[in-house]
């Protein structure tokens, strides 16, 4: 261990009140007994200017900050929407402290798309364009604009992008706006980027026909893969069938996941009673009829109210109570109702539900979502049994279903310090959850709500978050001579949980200017730096890539120049 390190592993000891242990450093350091930091951080130097600091470094809020002498990051910018500049991703820029690190930003380019003449989606859709990032587990740059008919009629529609992407291979979806989509379904065009795009509709569709039974109100029937609407919106006819369109590519994508048919309500406030089938294949047939599908016979619905209430039974308002149930299932498919609503100031939410269908009691799973900022946490019900109820009288004598207790949130707190030892006042912390507690019994459909909080002067921190796994980002405040910092897999359970002292990582500064493709200076431009995560294609580039992690971000000032503190790269 080096002097320097021992100076720094003392200074750490005695910032955080145990100086009585700081004269032991030395003698540890030979034989690992003292953290040392993966990069030895000389005491900090208090400064006004630059010209403050030896060997280069700069004066960042009053402290001496190395400058990084090299290192490569993978950058996004993001100008105004005023800017003549475009969003724009570098995969790997070079940084020196040797050089004046200029960042280009892309210029925009409007392009336009149409369909030959009579197409159903012209002028009657939402129009999704795909390009795939440059910078590896990025999410794909996406750009959206709705095409409808101007008072001069049809006309092409037109999206505004970075002008790097002409030329590259790109996807278009094409949405139908109703009612244009009760007999166009969505379409998917693989193309090579250009300023002008004629698209084309491949007719050979793939078809589904059925009938159902007991439809009791206006039902719609369309295809479903990976949640999302792959067909028309067929609405069911007087003779209660139907006849579902997909798209040939979208039916035959090797890729794809299981295609579902899905019947639902049309023209209710309501999404449910949701009838759904077993996954359907084609193969090498390009019409499936499969069949009747057994509808329940659904009646009226009663309504049921909910109570609820915190740990010390005080009503709770603003919270949103789900019910869901399934009310039927056989071979053709299932039914499920869900029903939800939020509750008034005395707690309480009435649900229209259904009681069991051939008599007795139906089972509901209920969950609670607390309203955000609330103390109290998630609480999810099983087998909540509904028999048959009645609508308010004179007396407001609604069936009381259950009365709902909500738990308090779990803490989760620690402390914040820089690599010198320094607690770090005034962090921003933002906890997302990524994964459900496995101990409880809601599952990975209820979102619990993001949790935030600022560090004290002492850097201590404490938020309330529902038990889970989580995501923790530590952003230090604007200017700062430290680094942010992210933290995954952090584990909450249902009580306190203390991280105890969380360590920023050694920074260093990086100075450089953006510039627009004409070279001018741009100003208010969003930088931001990313390392790298994933590894291969599917990590990536697929469906379930690893995102890259955001390290440092700041602003172009008015002179289109930019400082920040990134973390040193190992």
């Amino acid at each position: 261990m080096s002097l320097t390190g021992a100076f720094s592993c003392a200074l750490r000891v005695a910032t955080r009140g145990a100086r009585f242990l700081a004269p032991f450093c030395l003698a540890l350091a030979s034989v690992g007994g003292c953290k040392i930091n993966a990069v030895a951080t000389p005491p900090p130097t208090s400064c006004v200017k630059d010209i403050d600091c030896s060997g280069g470094a700069s004066c960042t809020n009053g402290t001496c900050i190395p400058r990084a002498a090299s290192g490569t990051w993978a950058i996004e910018l993001l100008p105004t929407s005023d800017s003549p500049a475009a969003q724009t991703q570098l995969a790997a820029v070079g940084f020196s402290s040797e050089k004046t690190n200029v960042l280009l930003a892309d210029a925009k380019a409007t392009i336009t798309g149409d369909l030959p003449e009579g197409e159903a989606l012209i002028g009657h859709s939402h129009v999704i364009l795909t390009i795939q990032t440059p910078i590896p587990g990025h999410a794909d740059l996406q750009f959206q604009t709705d095409w409808l008919t101007s008072t001069s009629g049809p006309m092409p529609f037109s999206l505004t992008l970075p002008a790097s992407t002409l030329g590259l291979n790109a996807t278009f979806l094409l949405s139908g706006l109703s009612p244009a989509d009760d007999a166009q379904p969505p379409e998917n065009f693989q193309v090579k980027l250009g300023t002008v795009n004629h698209l084309m509709i491949d007719h050979n569709n793939y078809y589904v026909n059925g009938t159902i039974t007991n439809p009791s109100g206006a039902f719609v029937a369309h295809a479903l893969s990976g949640g999302q609407v792959i067909s028309n919106n067929f609405k069911i006819q007087s003779d209660n069938t139907f006849r579902v369109d997909i798209p040939k590519q979208v039916a035959q994508a090797p890729s794809a996941q299981p295609i579902t048919i899905e019947v639902v309500p049309s023209g209710s406030q309501y999404s449910t009673p949701r009838f759904t089938t077993p996954p359907i294949t084609f193969g090498a047939i390009t019409e499936i009829n499969i069949g009747t599908l057994n509808l329940p016979a659904i009646g009226f619905a009663a309504l049921f109210r909910f109570k609820v209430v915190g740990p010390d039974q005080k009503p709770v308002f603003g919270a949103i109570v789900r019910a869901h149930t399934v009310l039927t299932s056989d071979e053709t498919g299932s039914t499920e109702l869900v029903r939800d609503g939020t509750t008034d100031v005395t707690g309480s939410v009435d649900l229209p539900l259904l009681p069991a269908l051939k008599g007795g009691a139906q089972s509901y799973d209920v969950s609670v979502i607390p309203p955000a900022g609330s103390a109290f946490g998630i609480s999810c019900t099983s087998g909540i049994a509904i028999n048959s109820g009645q609508n308010p009288g004179a007396g407001g004598n609604t069936p009381i279903a259950a009365q709902l207790s909500l738990p308090p949130r779990a803490t989760l707190s620690g402390t914040i310090f820089s690599a010198a030892g320094a607690a770090v006042p005034g962090v921003a912390i933002a906890a997302t959850r990524t994964a459900v507690d496995p101990a409880g019994n809601c599952g990975s459909s209820t979102v619990a709500a993001s949790a935030s909080g600022v560090t004290n002067t002492d850097g201590s921190f404490q938020i309330v978050v529902d038990p889970g796994t989580y995501r923790l980002d530590f952003d230090p405040p604007a200017g700062a001579a430290v680094p942010r910092l992210t933290q995954t897999g952090v584990v909450v359970g249902s009580s306190s949980t203390s991280m105890g002292s969380v360590d920023l990582p050694s920074g260093e500064v990086v100075n450089g200017e953006v510039h627009a493709s004409d070279g001018s200076l741009l100003p208010s431009v969003d930088v931001r730096f990313f390392r790298l995560v994933c590894s291969g294609a599917d990590q990536c580039y697929g469906p379930m890539r690893v995102e890259p992690i955001l390290s440092a971000e700041t602003h172009s000032d008015a002179n289109g120049a930019f400082q920040v503190v990134v973390p040193v790269q190992q």
